[in-house]
């Protein structure tokens, strides 16, 4: 092989140079040509390599997080539904529980009211037991005292409205038509007197009482008639040693009959003296309740004028 022209050798080394002066030839600025560094070959190639990987794990991270709060969505929803839902359901709860205790406490305040309302008829049930005990006591006190008048056929006893009345015989008090008391009349009445003095917690009333014949003298009736009586027999009680603030005298003249005045005989049996138990209306259930509503009602003018004096 011969050694090359000069003419060749001059051209080559003008290629040379110029490949030289221009930069996008130059082979090692540009990575190409095979004249190129393995080193820095790989070192371009691994560099590339972590940027895809970085890219990758970015996007992957961005996937993660966006699948984690589609994840975080869903389980909030839900979780705030099933919130809902048992608040929901507590609340229906809580107002049937307020509804039972309304009606616990209504049942109460009824059952309350029911227990005061017994507490009082069982109150007042036994002050009539009380009552009706005492004036059982009363009466039997009353019939054994009068035992003897009453085997001798001076008097009789009976009930007449819830009350004890003595009737003394009229035939041996008064005449008819007139209120002079007969000595036979003023002894039974003086031993009568001796009996029911001893009963000292008891009161008396002596009421009078006529048939229905009208009086013939004028401006007196049957009414006054009555009334003298039983003023007559009151006077003889204390003046047979009756307290006279035990008894009392009242007329109640033709106004109540034991018996029809159609004949004589019944006529007769309503011209009558009766002496009754007065019984102790303090005792009576409901007395305590009328005498404070009593107090709570207004003062009239003559009691605000009584007062003031």
């Amino acid at each position: 092989m011969g050694s090359a022209s000069p003419s060749k050798v001059r051209k080559e080394d003008q290629m040379v140079n110029q490949r030289k002066q221009d930069p996008g030839n130059n082979p090692s600025r540009t990575g190409g040509g095979s004249d190129r560094d393995p080193a820095d070959h790989s070192r371009g190639s691994g560099g590339s390599s972590w940027r895809k990987l970085a890219f990758w794990s970015l996007v992957l991270l961005c996937l993660l997080l966006l699948g984690y709060s589609a994840l975080a969505s869903v389980a909030y929803w839900r979780l705030e539904r099933e919130s809902t839902a048992r608040i929901a359901h507590l609340e229906k709860e809580v107002d049937t529980r307020e509804r039972q205790m309304n009606r616990m406490l209504r049942d109460r305040t009824g059952l309350e009211a029911s227990l005061e309302e017994m507490e009082r008829a069982l109150k007042e049930l036994r002050q009539r037991q009380s009552v009706a005990d005492q004036r059982m006591t009363e009466f039997r006190e009353l019939l054994i005292a009068l035992r003897d008048l009453r085997d001798a056929g001076s008097l009789t006893v009976r009930i007449v409205d819830g009350r004890a009345v003595i009737a003394l015989p009229f035939d041996i008090l008064f005449a008819s038509g007139s209120s002079k008391l007969s000595s036979r009349g003023e002894k039974a009445i003086r031993e009568l007197t001796g009996v029911l003095s001893q009963l000292e917690k008891h009161r008396f009333q002596i009421e009078g009482h006529t048939d229905s014949d009208p009086i013939r003298k004028p401006g007196y009736t049957n009414w006054e008639l009555a009334s003298d009586r039983a003023l007559v027999v009151l006077h003889t009680m204390v003046d047979a040693g009756m307290d006279y603030r035990r008894i009392s005298a009242a007329s109640f003249g033709p106004a109540r009959p034991v018996e029809p005045n159609n004949t004589p005989a019944r006529k007769a049996r309503n011209r009558r003296i009766e002496i009754v138990l007065v019984p102790d209306l303090s005792v009576l259930p409901g007395a305590a309740e009328m005498e404070e509503l009593l107090r709570e009602m207004p003062a009239t003018k003559s009691e605000r004028e009584g007062k003031s004096d």
